[in-house]
């Protein structure tokens, strides 16, 4: 790993850790699902800021 990274990594290394025992709380269908509404739910509102943009 390059040297330059090494303070990144330690640096986001608590919050990955905690993102997977948070995801492991979940199935794999589960997070699909999850997954599927965050997705969703963006587009949503790109859609609607794009609209936004245009008035």
């Amino acid at each position: 790993m390059p040297e330059a990274i090494r303070p990144l990594q330690e640096l986001f290394a608590p919050m990955a850790e905690r993102s997977t025992a948070l995801m492991r709380q979940y199935s794999v269908d589960e997070l699909a699902l999850i997954a599927d509404f965050v997705e969703k739910g963006t587009a949503l509102a790109l859609d609607r800021a794009r609209q936004l943009e245009g008035d």
